[in-house]
């Protein structure tokens, strides 16, 4: 199982240290004893509201910035799985999650859930969630391979010919509109606008061990960050051609695998880390590294 983090951590305090412009951060974490239903998070994400939604293996929080709410199959109708996998949310506010049974909605002026499954004999297990710029969801499946759904028409799409492989990590949407899908053993694929082909991504290496893709994002008009089990790396769309970045993390902490990345608006990156804490780039170039709390 990929987490994005094992404790939901918030970040509640920015404080500058010294005049080399680098960062410190002040944290405070919240596990089952502040009312989290389990403390391995999958996914997190926002509503209209500002309330936090936060998916675990054992149910649905939404957390208003004091206490949680928990959403569980037993007590929510609507919602048909514990396991909450990943998330989004989409332009009209409603929020979709994926989940070990299912696809399902949160209708946050109804507020009810609704789950759609492809009818299949085989549970949907919806392990990643993107949204094309037409609105239309795209799925990573284990059994299934990529599936898309529309809103609009309630109608799951198979795309068995677009891949070979079932068992799909993650999917991510290009604003272009090409669709980046990272399998479990084949490695990382980009299909065509129209989505009638795919071709595969190839890594530089960066050591002898193979690339496991952790997350995806665009962050330019025409590029990609990618974070990796070995730091991260940038995809040019339009070449397919990938390229390691960050190398400055690379020579300060070694390959580290990246859970997750975020860009602020001053140009600041944040980088979630499996076991090292989070680094941030600040915008003059220096590096900081916050794992003390």
């Amino acid at each position: 199982m990929r987490s994005l983090f094992l404790i939901l951590v918030s970040l509640v305090l920015l404080l500058p240290t010294n005049s080399s412009a680098q960062t410190a951060y002040r944290f405070r974490n919240y596990t089952i004893n502040d009312g989290l239903s389990q403390s391995s998070v999958t996914c997190m994400v926002q509503d209209e509201n500002h309330s936090l939604w936060i998916g675990t293996q054992d149910g649905l929080n939404r957390f208003d910035g004091k206490s949680f709410e928990i959403f569980n199959s037993d007590e929510t109708e609507g919602l048909e799985s514990e396991y909450i996998k990943c998330s989004l949310k989409t332009s009209d506010g409603k929020l979709w999650f994926g989940t070990s049974n299912g696809l399902t909605q949160y209708d946050p002026i109804k507020e009810v859930f609704r789950t759609f499954v492809t009818g299949g004999t085989a549970a949907l297990q919806v392990e990643s969630l993107c949204v094309d710029n037409k609105g239309i969801l795209w799925l990573g499946t284990v059994g299934y391979g990529v599936l898309s759904f529309d809103p609009s028409t309630e109608k799951f799409a198979f795309y068995t010919s677009l891949i070979a492989a079932r068992k799909i990590q993650s999917v991510y949407c290009a604003e272009s509109g090409e669709l980046l899908i990272n399998t479990e053993d084949k490695g990382l694929y980009i299909s065509d606008k129209n989505k009638k082909s795919t071709r595969p991504l190839l890594f530089p290496a960066k050591n002898n061990s193979p690339v496991a893709v952790n997350r995806m994002k665009q962050f330019a008009d025409n590029s990609v960050i990618i974070a990796t089990n070995q730091g991260m790396f940038a995809l040019q769309l339009p070449t397919g051609k990938i390229a390691p970045a960050f190398s400055e993390m690379d020579k300060q902490y070694g390959l580290m695998s990246i859970s997750d990345v975020h860009q602020t608006a001053d140009n600041s990156w944040f980088f979630g880390t499996i076991n090292r804490g989070l680094i941030t780039i600040n915008p003059d170039g220096s590096v900081f590294n916050s794992s003390q709390d």
